[in-house]
């Protein structure tokens, strides 16, 4: 079965339809002999789940028109498993025969049923979803100074997608049931948008261009929700108050509308403007659906969410020439972020609790966060010679939030780069960074506060620890530096190393601050090229990436950090890829032959430490990823005169092409889970969906006419 780690084709066809069969791509043009009139048509991979066509047509210089259909898939499993039928529909249902102790019906098994029990009911889907798209555009543009142009798509989503839930049945009031379902995706998107340019003179008789537009966006899913069975038995769904079926929202229908202008303008001083100014309005008022069918008099705060988002954006450049080989680039950009949708507070929303019919899930208050952002900076770029380029950035963004953990947060950050060429043989690319950012008033007690109104101690864990950190707020010192050359060694043979790298530090103290501390990377490598002769030519590349992060935690949410609580986990990454290529001229004008090799190694470690000792257990095992591909191709040009001898005019070739590609990776498992759980997790039914490991082979044949 599928957990037990046979290889899937899944990951190897995620966004592609490479199934063995014929496919065609076409391209046809014709227009006037003239070239006032213009007509291209084409379509790509047809015969395939991804192949899309396209139509242009136009009359030089005024009218421009397209229309295009696009078809792709997102495969995200072929060995997922389930015993629920209806996939695809708004009903999930258990078949027929699946009984179970108590006999409610066709509900199957009681929490720690063996999984050979439940084998014989399974059956293999796949999960994935397929995107249609349709496009036109039209483009007018009846004098040189004016350019209108109106567009429009359709986007249909139709598949399924994992989902899950939790609380069909339940052990204890620490655990809980988990359960996979295949959910049903079948929704719609439409965009449309129309706008103006004018390119003319300013009053002061300098080059302005002036553009207006408005853009619209409307999603719409025909489902809105879907209904699970419960898998447990009659008896397990009595003793703990569940019901017999569950109802689960999806994506809520929605709308946005915005309107922008922009400016360019040429200045005095030798200088240029170019400003943009938008809003955008986003609305979502789907009616609330409750999730149980158990308590339909449930109260909920408000019959729909009434959601409201207006967004403001200014964006303003001044570019100035100071000297003639210095140059000033002045920004200030502000961004809002309204959101002015209600903050509904749902009141005591489970009278049944699991284990304390006296002790309800307390309140919770839905937060509706709002931002401003502000950026300025000041670019010198300034050209001593014509071998250097040296530059200075200054830059300043400041965020206001609302409902967050913090008040605000100022970030200065500076940046110096140089770029030398003093010959034809050398090149250096240079560029080094440091950002400081800093809180205003971090407290997240308050704010959880805020969201969940209840009187119970603050190490609940239905609270958030006060002492959880959160790295998009906290205060951080960023380092960068970035390097690359390109060197000629010798007629033909070029080398080209290069080297980034990047810190990330929070500074958290392990005694009282939790979460993200440091957060490291770099990478380097060399790319050599040589060009033998001009029918012949090698590369070879090599990369390193290393990425590592310390994060702090803690064992119980119930105990403040240090001690035995404590826990520290440093994440390591690293990958190394090479890459070959070869290409080689057989036959010159006729036959031409490439083979292209790319290996790539990742090891993934986990280091635990547990009150400053490892775990007894031991640590987790490392997850080596290794991904190869082979490209192998030749590409035959028939003589012109045999293509004339078979009554043909143009060009004719034909394309052999050989893939091999393979993808391992060990210890997949323990990310998304083997199905059913373990003995220690009775209550857990997963889709086993998700398997990275394919091993392939690709062969292509193809014909090209030209004429």
């Amino acid at each position: 079965s599928s957990y037990l780690n046979q290889q899937s084709l899944a990951k190897f066809y995620e966004y592609r339809d490479l199934r063995p069969g014929p496919f065609a791509n076409v391209r046809l043009s014709t227009g006037s002999n003239n070239g006032l009139y213009q007509i291209d048509a084409g379509g790509r991979n047809i015969g395939y789940r991804d192949q899309s066509y396209y139509l242009d047509a136009s009359k030089a210089g005024q009218h421009y028109f397209s229309a295009i259909w696009d078809q792709a898939p997102h495969l995200y499993s072929t060995s997922a498993q389930t015993f629920y039928q209806g996939l695809g529909t708004n009903a999930l249902t258990l078949p027929s025969g699946l009984q179970g102790v108590g006999g409610f019906g066709n509900v199957p098994f009681v929490p720690g049923t063996a999984p050979a029990e439940i084998a014989p009911f399974l059956y293999r889907t796949d999960i994935g979803i397929k995107r249609d798209t349709g496009s036109v555009a039209y483009r007018w543009t009846p004098t040189d100074a004016w350019d209108i142009q109106a567009d429009y798509s359709h986007l249909t989503r139709t598949g399924t997608q994992v989902s899950g839930l939790i609380g069909f049945g339940v052990v204890d009031e620490d655990e809980s049931s988990a359960v996979q379902v295949p959910k049903p995706v079948d929704d719609r998107t439409q965009n449309y948008g129309l706008n103006g340019e004018y390119a003319g003179t300013s009053p002061w008789g300098q080059k302005l261009t002036i553009k207006l537009a408005y853009n619209g966006s409307t999603y719409t899913d025909k489902l809105t929700s879907f209904t699970i069975q419960n898998p447990y038995d009659a008896a397990t769904q009595t003793a703990d108050g569940l019901s017999p079926v569950a109802r689960m929202s999806l994506w809520p229908s929605n709308q946005m509308n915005a309107v922008s202008g922009t400016m360019g303008a040429e200045l005095p001083w030798k200088s240029r403007y170019a400003g943009t100014l938008s809003y955008t309005m986003m609305r979502q008022n789907d009616a609330f659906i409750p999730m149980s069918f158990q308590e339909p008099s449930f109260a909920l705060p408000a019959s729909s969410l009434n959601g409201k988002i207006n967004t403001l954006l200014s964006n303003n450049v001044v570019t100035t020439a100071i000297t003639p080989d210095l140059t000033s680039k002045l920004s200030y950009r502000y961004y809002n972020f309204d959101n002015s949708t209600p903050e509904l507070l749902f009141p005591t929303w489970d009278s049944l609790d699991r284990t304390n019919a006296t002790n309800p899930e307390p309140p919770v208050r839905a937060l509706q966060m709002s931002y401003t952002k502000q950026n300025a900076g000041e670019q010198l770029v300034w050209h001593p010679s014509r071998a250097w380029t040296l530059g200075a950035i200054y830059g300043y963004e400041r965020y206001d939030w609302t409902r967050q953990a913090a008040d605000a947060t100022n970030e200065h950050s500076g940046k110096v780069f140089a770029d030398w060429k003093p010959t034809s043989w050398f090149a250096l690319r240079s560029s080094g960074s440091y950002a400081n950012r800093r809180y205003v008033n971090y407290d997240l007690q308050q704010a959880t506060d805020y969201q969940n109104p209840d009187p119970r101690p603050a190490m609940d864990p239905a609270k958030f620890l006060a002492a959880n950190r959160q790295y998009i707020l906290d205060n951080r010192e960023r380092w960068k530096a970035n390097v690359a050359m390109d060197i000629v060694v010798a007629p033909g043979l070029t080398v080209t190393p290069n080297f980034k790298y990047q810190d990330d530090y929070y500074g958290l103290n392990p005694e009282n601050q939790l979460g993200l501390t440091d957060s490291r990377s770099w990478n380097g490598g060399v790319d050599v090229t040589y060009v033998i002769n001009p029918r012949a030519s090698v590369m070879f590349g090599y990369l390193r990436e290393y990425r590592t992060q310390l994060v702090y935690n803690i064992v119980d949410s119930d105990m403040p950090p240090g001690g035995d609580n404590f826990v520290q986990t440093n994440d390591r990454t690293v990958v190394d890829t090479f890459t070959g290529l070869i290409r080689y001229t057989a036959i010159p004008d006729k036959l031409d032959t490439e083979l292209r090799y790319t290996a790539s190694r990742g090891v993934l470690t986990q280091n635990i430490l547990n009150a400053g000792a490892a775990p007894v257990e031991g640590q987790f095992p490392d997850i080596t990823t290794w991904f190869q591909r082979l490209d192998a191709k030749a590409i035959y040009t028939f003589d012109k005169a045999q293509v004339a001898s078979l009554g043909w005019k143009g060009n004719v070739k034909a394309k052999l092409r050989y893939t091999w590609e393979r993808n391992s990776v060990s210890n997949w498992q323990q990310d998304p889970l083997a199905p059913f759980g373990n003995f220690d997790q009775p209550n857990v039914i997963y889709l086993s969906q998700y398997n990275p490991n394919y091993n392939v082979h690709l062969l292509t044949a193809s014909l090209a006419w030209t004429w």
